[in-house]
């Protein structure tokens, strides 16, 4: 009996090791479509067949753990597949900011990589130095409109990059026009910041608990160095709970 359990067992494994390659047939190379490489942002890898050439996974895209059935498809170059809250993505190796030599500021060098593709080129850009190409703050991801209830919670978050790294402050405008600095002596609302999430980069929230009409208004995010300041504002309605 337990002869037979292990060679079933055996028999069952050598099914599913195979079961992978059940849906590719024989490699005709010659039907494969051709690319090229401008097509491919991120370069080229074979098909789950390891027959064909296709497009590798780009940045942020779901990808296919090392060492697991093929399913979304290998990461390009310069990049790795990581599990993360988002799933598995595909997740650049070199995240510091960089300015290219065609002065444009990339989040990093994927970014760069991939415009160089897109654009045909070969040697023709380079990174001209690491931190944004303009030394200015500058707001990268604004405070969005938010409505919520009495008695309910709103965070309004601000990204900024600069080198030196910005400051970044708040200032809430009341509907009639007058404005406070946040979060001034108000117990229901709290500000932080940190650092990131990349290098010359700063995040800031704004948190309010126990909303109240009196909250209601313009809140204003204000980054600044040496070099700049640049701001962004954001609505907050409320509204009645029922």
């Amino acid at each position: 009996m337990r002869i037979l359990f292990v060679l079933g067992a055996w028999a069952l494994l050598g099914f599913v090791s195979a079961s992978p390659n059940t849906r590719c047939n024989d490699c005709k190379k010659e039907l494969c479509p051709k690319l090229s490489r401008s097509e491919c942002l991120t370069g080229i890898v074979k098909d789950g067949c390891d027959c064909c050439d296709v497009c590798a996974r780009m940045e942020s895209q779901t990808c296919d753990l090392p060492e697991t059935p093929y399913v979304n498809g290998k990461c390009g170059d310069g990049l790795s597949c990581e599990e993360t809250e988002f799933g598995q993505v595909c997740v650049c190796e070199h995240d510091q900011i960089i300015c290219g030599s065609n002065n444009v500021t990339y989040n990093n060098m994927c970014g760069l990589m991939a415009d160089m593709r897109r654009a045909g080129l070969k040697s023709e850009l380079e990174v001209k130095f690491v931190g944004p190409c303009d030394a200015g703050a500058k707001i990268v991801s604004s405070p969005m409109y938010t409505k919520n209830s009495t008695g309910g919670t709103v965070i309004l978050s601000c990204e900024a990059v600069g080198n030196p790294t910005p400051h970044i402050a708040w200032l809430y405008t009341r509907a009639d026009g007058e404005t406070f600095s946040v979060p001034g002596d108000d117990e229901f609302t709290l500000t932080a910041a940190r650092g990131g999430p990349g290098r010359y980069q700063i995040t800031g929230w704004v948190q309010i608990e126990g909303l109240r009409k009196t909250h209601e208004g313009d809140y204003t995010c204000i980054v600044q160095n040496k070099y700049k300041k640049d701001t962004a504002k954001a609505r907050v309605k409320v509204v009645p709970r029922k």
